[in-house]
């Protein structure tokens, strides 16, 4: 049938060096899939944020944690009018703005 699925690759940053990641768009929905993900401490998280528009404010979105090879698949939920995703490293919690560094980017333009 018809699909409107996109597929982006992630930009990885000097914080997740060695990752790769891909994000999977199909209507206001992403699917990240990422491989070979930084190990995270046991207070630690990897949160996922939505930015509309250049400069817009960042939404906290998904928490997810990766598997014990690295790997990882999260769903993001309201991408449609997203201009980028960005994944941070989190108190487990989450936040309401980033704490650190941005893991990986993903320029939804």
């Amino acid at each position: 049938g018809d699909s409107d699925e996109a597929s982006y690759q992630a930009s990885v940053t000097q914080a997740g060096r060695g990752a790769e990641a891909e994000l999977v768009v199909e209507g206001d929905e992403g699917t990240l899939h990422a491989r070979d993900m930084p190990r995270l401490s046991r207070d630690q998280v990897f949160q996922a944020w939505i930015q509309e528009g250049d400069g817009g404010a960042l939404e906290p979105s998904t928490l997810f944690v990766a598997a014990r090879g690295g790997s990882a698949t999260a769903t993001i939920p309201g991408v449609e009018d997203a201009a980028r995703v960005m994944v941070t490293r989190e108190p487990r919690a989450g936040s309401e703005q980033p704490t650190t560094a941005p893991v990986m980017r993903v320029e939804l333009g």
